[in-house]
């Protein structure tokens, strides 16, 4: 199926790219439900410098360079969005979360979607101080165990067991400034409490009133009609197949389904680390995409 392809493509080549970028700290302290994966920086390269005098590449462009066989699909969509302005979703239900539908594109076959979301309130909160209720809902859910790292990643990180591996994860997801907020924090406390706030597209898209999730493949252990990830231009979503009642229409009803959630991560000088996630809200947002085929 051409978005299994596109899904792998994308994994081939998330290493790569975390290795070789400085993500920006809320894009990767940001834990979604679903893998969300990111395009190696050689593509960005190639795309930024044949395309440095105009705009940024958009979503779509991307994807064409990520993936080659499927290029005709996204030249067709780039070309059907030239006159398009990116649009703001309101979400009264969610005012925590920002959503914009940079991209958007239905043949009758395929739905494809480009779209930015995140918290309204993008940086983390560094020493937070949980009450001794919330503390003990952080510490019931469990120590969370070292994550697999090379040694340089724990380059003069003092902290003993669990919480050297999360110290490690933070220093690479927060900014040196505020990095240095949490070992100054630890030194003054003994322990520490940073809070992100998490903004994300979540489970049940809806098409036409279809789920989306009625495509699980067991043996793919993935959803067959749901393909995502993460460009430097925004989210990516690709739909196909779709459901009966969306093929072939005048137009379609995508119904995302937004999500936000706090996530805790505590860490004491003992060796001690928990991550939490909080309550989640969620809110729906509906997007009508008319058929680029019947216009």
């Amino acid at each position: 199926m051409k978005s299994e392809k596109l899904l792998d493509a994308f994994n081939y080549v998330e290493d790569q790219y975390l290795e070789l970028v400085e993500i920006p700290s809320q894009k990767r302290i940001s834990l979604k439900k679903k893998a969300v994966v990111l395009i190696a920086a050689v593509v960005c390269i190639s795309i930024l410098s044949v395309t440095a005098i105009a705009k940024l590449p958009s979503v779509f462009q991307y994807l064409m360079q990520l993936d080659p066989q499927d290029a005709p699909l996204y030249e067709a969509a780039e070309e059907a969005n030239k006159d398009w302005e990116p649009e703001p979703v309101e979400l009264p239900q969610l005012k925590e979360a920002d959503l914009v539908i940079s991209q958007k594109y239905y043949n009758g076959k395929t739905v494809l979607l480009g779209l930015d979301v995140k918290a309204v309130e993008g940086d983390p909160v560094i020493g937070f101080e949980p009450d001794e209720l919330l503390l003990k809902q952080i510490q019931a859910f469990g120590e969370t165990p070292p994550a697999e790292a090379t040694p340089e990643a724990y380059d003069e990180i003092p902290y003993p067991r669990y919480a050297r591996s999360m110290a490690a994860s933070l220093r690479r997801n927060l900014t040196p400034d505020q990095y240095k907020k949490v070992q100054k924090c630890m030194e003054k406390t003994g322990h520490c409490c940073v809070v992100s706030q998490n903004v994300f597209v979540g489970d049940h898209i809806l098409v036409n009133g279809t789920d989306m999730m009625a495509t699980y493949d067991v043996e793919q252990n993935a959803y067959a009609g749901i393909t995502e990830g993460s460009t430097p231009a925004g989210e990516a979503i690709r739909l196909e197949p779709l459901p009966e009642n969306a093929q072939n229409q005048q137009e379609v009803t995508v119904q995302l389904n937004i999500k936000s959630s706090l996530t805790y991560w505590y860490l004491d000088t003992d060796g001690h680390a928990y991550r939490y996630y909080g309550h989640t809200d969620a809110a729906p947002a509906r997007i009508t995409i008319i058929n680029s085929e019947k216009q």
